[in-house]
């Protein structure tokens, strides 16, 4: 438990660095509801500095809601064909200002962990966003999120907290992580239609 809380309020530090603050945009929000409207695709072709895309909705509820990005998906048809494996751009849309500090603080926490998780729930209300790199491979059933950031109400970059591990997919059989493991079903299937319609037409084109 306290390592998590202390993970936590490492992103509490990176937050403060003026060098990340306001840097680039990554979401373009509906400025009515916050759902992101276009996203910035790290998958179009290299000639295109800045691509924005509409996004696809993973997963939805009264707190949370996560997109990919098509463009991703289309790009991991022979990777997901010969692997099992496929990487995406995971947008997470936090509509419980909440929800980003909800895991890993201390039941009982020391004054000083007390004084750090104030800090920490003010920062809290100013994650609107994250923007990960979603990687999955089926075959071994593990998933990875890396690149993260996290982004203000505007869609602007706060901090970059790092990488995670590989997890098994079972890892995301708790309660607390039911949105994730969701999108990844969805986003799986996803991958696996496109890259069977792409597999079909090959053959078609075959003598």
């Amino acid at each position: 438990m306290r390592t998590a809380f202390v993970r936590v309020l490492f992103l509490v530090f990176l937050a403060d660095s003026p060098s990340l603050a306001q840097s680039f945009q990554l979401i373009k929000p509906d400025i009515a509801t916050g759902r992101p409207l276009l996203v910035a695709t790290p998958c179009a072709e290299p000639s295109e500095f800045e691509t924005w895309v509409p996004p696809i909705s993973a997963y939805e509820d009264p707190g949370i809601e996560l997109y990919i990005d098509e463009t991703c998906v289309n790009l991991n048809v022979l990777t997901f064909s010969s692997r099992g494996k496929y990487s995406v751009s995971l947008y997470t849309h936090y509509k419980d200002s909440d929800w980003p500090c909800k895991r890993g603080l201390p039941q009982n926490p020391t004054p000083e962990e007390a004084k750090a998780i104030r800090q920490l729930q003010t920062f809290c209300k100013t994650i609107v966003y994250k923007v990960s790199h979603l990687e999955v491979d089926t075959r071994a059933a593990k998933y990875r999120m890396s690149e993260i950031m996290l982004l203000d109400s505007h869609g602007y970059l706060l901090s970059s907290p790092g990488s995670g591990d590989w997890h098994d997919l079972t890892y995301l059989d708790r309660d607390d992580y039911r949105p994730l493991k969701l999108a990844i079903a969805r986003t799986t299937k996803l991958v696996e239609k496109e890259a069977a319609y792409w597999t079909e037409r090959l053959k078609r084109r075959q003598p």
